[in-house]
């Protein structure tokens, strides 16, 4: 952090350096072209290091000045006001500082002609001076304004996608608790030692919910141990109407991901389309080019029940801030495929 702090530190510096030679340097063309006859090699010498302490002076009294402006006239009483003021009271400054800037080459250089055509010069050439800092500095207020606005801006975007997501859990949960217990409630009967594993895998399920509820990200491994209990319930439920492969590797435990994706993908894909025993929905997961790959084949349903078409518009959006990518859905071909952005530990951090 001290570092960063520094090395910014030192770039202003040099920022400043060079802008305050190129100024010095304009001065030093100026007299060079224009009144040569009045400087002789030593004095021009002498005159550029004297524009170099001047124009110092100046642009860094301009910036105290606009420091004391902001909190005196500050933009939000009128932007036009405030540069008009800023311009007048900056230009006034100059040529004070100028005025005794005059007094002191007069003294060093003291065998010097000062007419009218070197203080002409010297007005123009610090009007410049006085226009390049102000305009610098007012440029650079309205720039970082609008840095923030942008910020601002996606920060809102970030937290409505959030916010979409968690609508989006919220209504996927009561929905898979309610066929849960309806699967439950037969299996007491039919098969209690089923139902007893059935409720152990449902309890996991549901502890994973509630410690992952604030996170932001987990790992593939994490993500997919807590999934194979939640289809182990999905298979108890549609029986030999649901397939569902995935396929591991070892970059399952170094990539990461939004928790409870893999679930919102799956039930996404059920919700859709048909599922029984004579034309079952096979789902695979795999990794591709960077992206976790969810695909199955499309045999969609006439009627989707509570579905409002738009939760992966916010699980691709949520994914546009976190990761820094979209969610890519195709469905070409006879299958649905949605791939989404995986993200390692230095882009999680």
């Amino acid at each position: 952090m001290t570092f960063l702090m520094n090395n910014k530190t030192l770039k202003k510096i040099l920022q400043r350096a060079i802008i305050i030679v190129s100024l010095a340097t304009f001065g030093l063309v100026v007299r060079v072209l224009f009144f040569a006859e009045y400087f002789t090699r030593t004095k021009q010498v002498q005159a550029f290091f004297a524009s170099m302490v001047g124009i110092t002076i100046m642009w860094r009294g301009t910036e105290y000045l606009n420091i004391l402006l902001n909190k005196l006239v500050p933009y939000s009483k009128g932007i036009m006001r405030r540069i008009f003021i800023q311009l007048i009271v900056g230009q006034i400054f100059f040529y004070g500082v100028l005025f005794v800037l005059t007094l002191a080459v007069i003294a060093i250089i003291q065998d010097i002609t000062i007419n009218k055509q070197i203080i002409f010069s010297g007005l123009v050439v610090y009007l410049l001076v006085n226009l390049a800092a102000n305009g610098g500095l007012i440029g650079n207020h309205f720039f970082l304004e609008w840095k923030k606005s942008l910020i601002k801006q996606e920060r809102l975007e970030k937290e409505k996608a959030e916010v979409h997501f968690e609508n989006l859990k919220n209504q996927l949960n009561p929905h898979f608790l309610f066929n849960s217990l309806s699967s439950l409630n037969s299996l007491i009967t039919d098969n209690p030692q089923l139902a007893s594993q059935f409720l152990k895998q449902l309890s996991k399920v549901y502890r994973y919910l509630l410690e992952n509820n604030q996170t932001d990200c987990v790992t593939l491994d994490t993500e997919v141990n807590f999934v194979q209990n939640y289809i182990s319930l999905l298979k108890t439920r549609f029986d030999g109407g649901l397939g569902v492969e995935i396929q591991r590797t070892p970059e399952f435990s170094k990539l990461r991901i939004v928790p409870v994706t893999l679930q919102i993908l799956i039930e996404n894909a059920i919700k859709h389309n048909v599922t029984y025993e004579g034309s079952p929905l096979n789902i695979s997961v795999y990794i591709e080019n960077g992206y976790l790959v969810v695909k199955n084949n499309h045999q969609p349903k006439t009627r989707v029940e509570g579905s409002n078409k738009k939760g992966l518009d916010n699980l691709s959006a949520l994914y546009y801030y976190t990761a820094g990518k979209e969610v890519i859905i195709d469905n070409t071909r006879g299958y649905f495929t949605v791939k989404v952005p995986l993200m390692n530990e230095s882009s999680n951090s």
